[in-house]
């Protein structure tokens, strides 16, 4: 809607995306796009995990999902309806689908999760914050599962508008490390994991991905990202690293045993390295130690949220 009033023709978006293919009415009345893709991420995780045919314990298991923004295609409706079409109210379903812990809700309500639900919002970072908060609730032993990941949906007016006033969105597309460049891609999507103790896991005869050994946060917004990055991995090695009481040895504290790209992967292309700075961790497959990273986001666009959800997600699939 009012394309014609933007100056930007570019965006990751997922094609031909039809919500009545995967949710009732009553669904669709409840779940913004983010929330939908979170959905359909949250349920291929865990059916890849094969923890539903296992039996999930409602008051262990828990979810942590990132959003950069919230709702954005609601806002924009609800704002046109009582703004320029002058209706009394707006939808009464307004706030729970545009609030930015709607996604992790509304997965606890789908699958009966009992344990710490909540959301994370930071940005393009928000992702990587929800896998390190779901990681030290596993460690801290609130729960024994863990479902972790991202969501946005900014391709939007009202959003689109706001982003396109900074001067920093790509009228040519996107090119990564090229002088060239002249900005990033916006695009929407989600992405999930199936997170648990190694305990866990092996009990239920889990096929493990990887383990989760150490982890640092922090985040960027107009400091140096390359300073930002180098800041997450000393915190990292410092707090869970080799002679930190039961952490020694850096054994690993959970495991990701299913993983998610839902049908949101647009294969657009934006700025590369767009989630460096938010969390550094190294993983263990084969039982081996390696350093990963997934700049993903010159592929499927810059994602904000669920960049970190889907850069393990495709990290994983690699591997």
């Amino acid at each position: 809607q009012d394309v014609d009033r933007l100056s930007v023709r570019i965006g990751a978006q997922v094609r031909d995306w039809d919500p009545e293919a995967y949710f009732n009415r009553q669904q669709i009345s409840l779940y913004d796009k983010f929330t939908q893709f979170t959905m359909i991420a949250a349920k291929e995780a865990l059916s890849d995990s094969g923890i539903i045919d296992h039996g999930i314990d409602p008051l262990r298991t828990g979810a942590i999902i990132g959003t950069g923004i919230f709702g954005g295609d609601v806002i924009d409706t609800n704002y046109k309806a009582i703004l320029l079409e002058k209706k009394k109210r707006t939808d009464i379903f307004l706030v729970p689908q545009a609030m930015p812990s709607s996604p992790a809700v509304h997965v606890s309500m789908a699958f009966g999760l009992k344990g710490p639900v909540y959301g994370t919002s930071s940005a393009c970072s928000s992702a990587n914050h929800a896998f390190a908060a779901a990681l030290d609730t596993l460690r801290a032993g609130r729960a024994d599962v863990m479902i972790a990941g991202g969501s946005d949906a900014p391709l939007n007016f009202g959003v689109l508008k706001a982003w396109d006033s900074m001067r920093i969105l790509s009228r040519n597309g996107c090119r990564p490390f090229s002088a060239d460049r002249d900005g990033l891609v916006l695009g929407d999507g989600a992405g999930a994991v199936v997170l648990e103790t190694e305990e866990h896991a092996r009990a239920r005869g889990a096929t493990i991905l990887a383990g989760s050994m150490v982890i640092g946060l922090s985040f960027v917004l107009v400091c140096s990202v390359i300073d930002t990055a180098g800041l997450v991995l000393w915190r990292a090695v410092r707090t869970t690293g080799p002679g930190e009481g039961p952490r020694s040895a850096w054994s690993p504290a959970a495991l990701v045993v299913g993983v998610a790209n839902a049908d949101s992967i647009a294969w657009g292309c934006a700025r590369a390295f767009h989630e460096l700075g938010a969390e550094v961790a190294l993983t263990y497959l084969n039982d081996k130690a390696y350093p990963h990273v997934a700049p993903l986001a010159e592929q499927i666009g810059a994602q904000i949220a669920k960049s970190g959800g889907l850069g393990i997600a495709a990290m994983l699939s690699r591997a």
